[in-house]
């Protein structure tokens, strides 16, 4: 089995909800197996899933993107070992 990587990500690439005179992005995850990459909406519902950068420095945030990291790891060995 090879390494599994998975990296959340405000995807700056969809246009923006606007917070006042914030943009706010939704949260993406990228992983990459094998040398392939897959790239999906978070699971993340707090804000409908639409973050600023400076939330990702939050503690509450970053245990929910730990918690699905674990989850997407799991998910994802489950599948390459059967």
């Amino acid at each position: 089995m090879g390494k599994i990587t998975v990296r959340h990500y405000l995807n700056k690439a969809v246009k923006p909800k606007l917070e006042g005179d914030k943009e706010l992005y939704p949260l993406y995850v990228q992983v990459i197996v094998n040398q392939t990459n897959f790239r999906f909406k978070s699971n993340f519902s707090f804000g409908e899933g639409y973050l600023k950068q400076s939330d990702l420095a939050q503690d509450f945030v970053n245990s929910i993107i730990e918690a699905e990291e674990m989850e997407i790891k799991k998910i994802v060995k489950g599948l390459i070992d059967s």
